[in-house]
């Protein structure tokens, strides 16, 4: 980070940027890039039981599905560039990151050594393996108020996704775009609900997301406990 605030932001992303044999070029053509990969190689591989450097260098591509696999291998990825571009001389005056982004952010950042990043990203996305299935996310076209008062008690407003469309004294600002998480079952009545009109268009059903299962879930509970021991 630098001292005086200004310069290049660190943008960490979540899943979904990921891509069979995505570490390979780097890996075999920089030697600051391997040495972080190794890094984290070293401190994910005892946790995970797979290799990562194994992983991200082949070409197989049997790993993108399971979160278990593709959240650790993310991180990794992303932590290692971080290092490359530092190693060029550009040094982020900012970070920032979203679901293991945010982890991989807080290492670059020095808040968390690699080995603590590393313990939370394992738990973190075997956590969410196991909740696969029990949790559902829809997005709705309303403001975050309207999602709250027309959900029960188990559903959340999971994030405000957009900006409002227009501000003024008769029209105050307001996030339009709020999609509702809970468990799945949950959506049975939501779907009815949310998709009636005068729902903006742009709507989608409600979906499985293993990211959003319900905190009462056996698994979420035990994710805290899970952290714990691998202190």
């Amino acid at each position: 980070m630098t001292s005086s605030g200004r310069g290049p932001v660190f943008v960490f992303p979540g899943q979904g940027s990921q891509w069979a044999g995505m570490a390979s070029g780097l890996y075999g053509s920089s030697p600051a890039f391997r040495e972080a990969l190794d890094a984290c190689a070293a401190a994910l591989d005892p946790l995970t039981g797979w290799s990562l450097v194994d992983l991200l260098t082949g070409d197989d591509d049997g790993w993108m599905g399971r979160v278990d696999m593709v959240q650790p291998a993310l991180f990794a990825v992303m932590t290692s560039l971080a290092r490359l571009w530092i190693s060029a001389g550009v040094q982020p005056a900012a970070v920032i990151g979203h679901s293991q982004g945010e982890v991989a952010a807080a290492h670059i950042a020095g808040i968390l050594s690699l080995d603590d990043a590393a313990r939370i990203v394992t738990v973190r996305s075997t956590a969410m393996r196991r909740l696969s299935g029990h949790g559902g996310m829809a997005t709705v076209s309303r403001s975050a108020d309207w999602v709250e008062e027309h959900a029960g008690d188990r559903i959340t407003v999971a994030a405000h996704n957009s900006p409002p469309r227009r501000s003024s004294a008769a029209h105050p600002r307001r996030w339009t775009n709020s999609p509702p998480s809970g468990p799945r079952q949950e959506f049975a009545y939501g779907e009815s609900t949310w998709t009636t009109p005068p729902t903006p268009p742009g709507r989608r059903p409600p979906r499985p997301h293993h990211h959003r299962a319900h905190r009462d879930h056996p698994a979420a509970r035990r994710h805290p406990d899970d952290l714990h021991r691998h202190r």
